[in-house]
């Protein structure tokens, strides 16, 4: 998907791009952070709860395999990950981080071992 703006055409299929288009809309700063806090939440709640599920049943199954114990290990690095994103929405509704330098650490931990990017 494209889009013409001021600077030429933008193809949407890259982060940066996404936030120029935004930038370039001159979208509320404000809504934009509730928007994205709401975002983080929702995906808290279900992903948290998801993956949970799904360790729950991995761990209690009869059967064992090396597939089996993969997606268990990817399942917990997800709630890792997951773990992360009401710290992260707080932070960007406020625009500050309130939590000290190791809740910081520990969470860019999470975050940096559980992403592939």
């Amino acid at each position: 998907m494209t889009y013409k703006v001021s600077s030429g055409t933008l193809n949407l299929c890259s982060l940066t791009h996404c936030v120029v288009l935004l930038l370039s809309l001159q979208v509320n700063t404000s809504e934009l952070r509730h928007a994205i806090f709401v975002l983080y939440l929702i995906t808290f709640v279900v992903g948290a709860l998801g993956n949970t599920l799904t360790i729950v049943a991995l761990a209690c199954a009869a059967k064992r395999s090396a597939a089996m114990c993969f997606m268990l290990n990817l399942a917990i690095a997800d709630d890792l990950f997951i773990s992360s994103l009401p710290f992260k929405a707080h932070s960007t509704l406020t625009g500050r981080w309130a939590f000290g330098a190791g809740a910081c650490k520990i969470l860019s931990v999470f975050y940096s071992v559980c992403t592939i990017f």
